[in-house]
């Protein structure tokens, strides 16, 4: 009889000392539940006023496109998507201002900030909470036993960084990627004809590329090397200039004033070139 009541008392302790654990675990849990939320509602307004940014961004690009202002334009290439950028860029500018999706992406973008600022207050009372219950007994024996880590105040504009296996959120999508709408553009190398002087022009034939030029009168064409026109007086008459040519598999230089000059030189023969006529 004896031995029936010990092993009932025994196994009343161990389902007393599960409820208890299983209590510590559920307050814990409880605790802990509004740091992840208030997290996870600061990455998601914060995802939102970046999309915000963005549409923005894109306005203030077409405006400056629309009205071929190359102040704004720079503006746009120097400037990060913050909200007070795009409050002064408006200010600059009473067109773009009075645009009325400009002005609602605007007021949506205070509201994201404001939603944030109170979400970082939520946050930062909740892990406020949440640490100074960890920090009691017999909680702080067994929360690092039960998995439930510190969690770390918000500062400010600083971004969140609570460990992965300490708070689990959703991952803060990445701000959209935009390219500057200012590119520099370098501007490409006008190379004229050394017969008239008329510009020459690449052009794509049966063989490959090739470069003529323009004038009608004149139609004199020139060699491709690397996208660029090669202009090489032939060494033997002096007046014809070289083209590169294949015969019999293999590439000579050879004059244009074939057949009158009939010189040949194979083509890794080291011959001097003329100076290209260009206007950079």
């Amino acid at each position: 009889m004896f031995d029936i009541l010990k092993t009932i008392g025994e196994i009343l302790i161990a389902i007393w000392v599960l409820r208890y654990l299983i209590h510590i675990y559920n307050t814990l849990g409880r605790t802990r539940e509004p740091v992840r939320k208030a997290l996870a509602d600061i990455s998601t307004y914060k995802a939102q006023r970046e999309a915000t940014l963005y549409h923005l961004y894109v306005i203030a690009e077409q405006f400056s496109q629309r009205e071929s202002n190359t102040l704004t334009q720079a503006s746009l290439a120097n400037m990060s998507r913050q909200n007070a950028n795009f409050q002064a860029l408006a200010a600059a500018y009473p067109d773009l201002k009075s645009n009325q999706t400009y002005q609602s992406l605007m007021d949506s973008v205070e509201a994201l900030e404001i939603r944030i600022q109170e979400s970082r207050q939520e946050y930062n009372q909740a892990v406020s909470n949440y640490q100074t219950l960890r920090s009691q007994i017999p909680y702080c024996l067994l929360a690092p036993l039960f998995g439930f880590k510190p969690a770390e105040y918000n500062q400010k504009e600083k971004d969140l960084e609570a460990s992965p296996d300490e708070i689990k959120t959703a991952p803060e999508a990445p701000p959209p990627i935009i390219e500057s709408p200012v590119k520099e553009v370098m501007p490409e190398p006008v190379y004229h004809c050394p017969k008239c002087q008329s510009e020459i022009h690449q052009l794509k034939g049966k063989f490959g590329p090739y470069w003529r030029c323009e004038n009608p009168k004149c139609k004199a064409d020139f060699t491709d090397d690397d996208g660029k026109p090669v202009i090489r007086l032939c060494p033997t008459c002096g007046t014809g200039y070289l083209h590169k040519r294949t015969l019999s598999h293999k590439d000579y230089w050879t004059c244009s004033n074939y057949p009158q000059c009939k010189a040949k030189y194979p083509a890794d023969t080291a011959i001097l070139p003329e100076a290209p006529l260009t206007d950079e």
